[in-house]
């Protein structure tokens, strides 16, 4: 915040648990066992941001079966792979987009509201939203896997 001009200080929490960033700052905060990270933009340059981390080890059945919501998104959460499991990364990535998204639209979302498209050869994905009446939106992000954890940013632009 120190390098967008903006006077550090604790950061507040509101009803949902989200932080209350100071004027004209969107962010994200996230943590999972000993790692922590937060990331700030200008809300004038970004409109959300979300950032999350998960252990990456494939989830007890019963939570893949509450995330998922598309027959692409079951198909990459039965796939194996030494680097990453693939549910879990689907999951940190719909965390990620929620963190972004409730903090500029203040709506709901459940893990099925949401739609992952990843491509697992550059690390990015799309996540689309349905909202009532037909309406739709995209929001970008990126994931990562390093010390056997799924790294995911969201950004709504």
């Amino acid at each position: 915040m120190r390098e967008l001009g903006v006077a550090v200080g604790p950061i507040a929490v509101g009803p949902m648990r989200e932080p209350l960033w100071p004027g004209g700052v969107v962010g994200s905060i996230t943590h999972c066992g000993s790692f922590w990270a937060a990331t700030v933009a200008r809300r004038s340059h970004i409109r959300g941001l979300g950032v999350d981390a998960a252990v990456n080890r494939p989830l007890e059945p019963h939570v893949r079966e509450l995330i998922v919501s598309s027959d692409e998104e079951a198909a990459w959460a039965e796939r194996s792979s030494a680097d990453a499991a693939w549910d879990v990364v689907l999951f940190s990535a719909k965390e990620a987009v929620f963190k972004a998204w409730w903090p500029a639209r203040r709506q709901w979302l459940e893990f099925t509201d949401v739609a992952i498209a990843l491509d697992d050869t550059t690390g990015n994905f799309a996540a689309c939203i349905s909202l009532a009446a037909g309406e739709t939106q995209t929001i970008s992000g990126h994931f990562t896997t390093c010390r056997g954890l799924v790294l995911t940013t969201a950004v709504m632009r």
